[in-house]
Order: C-alpha cells, then sequence, then structure tokens
C-alpha cells in the first residue's frame, strides 16, 4: 500500500473525513462510514509464527482503526470443509443414474457461506482460529437451512435451482419433456 493511500485511509478511519485538493482549492468532506478491508498476507501465505501485522505489512497505527480482524482457518479446518463442500457437490449428482436430473446443491456462494459461518463460530468461542469445531457447527447449519429451504418437493431432494430460480430441475425436465410431445391430439381440438 502506498504512502499516500496509508494517508487517506489514517484520515478516513480516524477523524472522518476526506480532504481534497483540485484547482489550489481544499475541500474536507465527511467519510462517516464503515471500511472493510482485506489483506493479502506476505508471500501468499499466512505465518501464524507472524503477528498480523508483520503477515500483512501494515502499520500499526494503521490497523488498529479496524474493529475487527478475522481468524485464520486451521489447515485440519481448511480440510473439514473442504470435504464438507465437495460432499454438498456431490449430492446433485447422486441419483442421475436413476432418470433424477443432475441439480445444483452447493455453489462458491454455498463455500463463502461456510467459511463466514465458520469464522463467526470461532468469533463467538473468542478464538482467533477457526477450527475443525467450527466447520462442523458451519456445515450443520447449512445442511439444516438447505434442507428447510431448497427441497424439491417433486424429488424429495436438494435443489438449490428452486432458491434461485424459483423452479427444480425436475420440474424443468418435466417442462422440457412435454415441450417434445407431439401436439397432434391436440390439433383437432
Amino acid at each position: 500500500m502506498s504512502e499516500q493511500s496509508r494517508t487517506i485511509l489514517h484520515e478516513a478511519m480516524e477523524q472522518q473525513t476526506i480532504s481534497i485538493a483540485k484547482a489550489g482549492i481544499i475541500a474536507t468532506l465527511n467519510a462517516r462510514t464503515s471500511v472493510l478491508a482485506a489483506a493479502n498476507p506476505v508471500e501468499s501465505c499466512y505465518n501464524p509464527r507472524l503477528s498480523v501485522i508483520e503477515n500483512i505489512q501494515m502499520p500499526p497505527t494503521l490497523l488498529s482503526r479496524f474493529d475487527l480482524v478475522h481468524p485464520v482457518l486451521s489447515n485440519d479446518a481448511s480440510d473439514t470443509l473442504i470435504t464438507g463442500y465437495m460432499d454438498m457437490r456431490r449430492l446433485g449428482s447422486a441419483h442421475v443414474a436413476y432418470g433424477v436430473p443432475k441439480t445444483i446443491t452447493a455453489t462458491p456462494r454455498q463455500l463463502e457461506s461456510l467459511i463466514r459461518l465458520s469464522e463467526a463460530h470461532a468469533k463467538i468461542r473468542l478464538s482467533p482460529v477457526v477450527e475443525r469445531v467450527d466447520v462442523e457447527e458451519a456445515l450443520r447449519l447449512m445442511k439444516i437451512a438447505t434442507q428447510q429451504s431448497a427441497t424439491d418437493p417433486i424429488t424429495g431432494r436438494i435443489d438449490l435451482d428452486l432458491l434461485q430460480t424459483g423452479h427444480s430441475a425436475a420440474w424443468r425436465q418435466r417442462v422440457n419433456e412435454l415441450a417434445r410431445c407431439p401436439m397432434e391430439p391436440f390439433a383437432g381440438a
């Protein structure tokens, strides 16, 4: 981050103003807003032996202006998250062989939600690190919420298309089958 960017952020976060200089005129504008920022660790890998300040190379005077610093995922939590997400993805193709259309059971949005839920659970425990227990709870909550809101009444299976389009994959398949039916019996009607 450049020194100029740091100066601007300092002013906005500390004094809740931003100064703009144009044509010899300096204007100070109110900047009463929240700032959400993300930073990549040095060399793209968070080192737990270093402080947050050393990992993201942000001066402590600026970092102290932020209200929260997100916890990091432990390796075990990360593995559990990947396995849980992949299991959710596999649900959609589990019954394709039985004539049930492939359904969408997990998207990258669900993965992002799982990460946020895991982080929130870790924060509730006052932990700076997301552990396996946090991911397991996030997966449990996601499973219950998905079952309650995205279960196809026709097939009894989870289908996120219900939430995204209002129609299930089974419904779309039936509509497509009807569209392919010959219209001859109705020609004389």
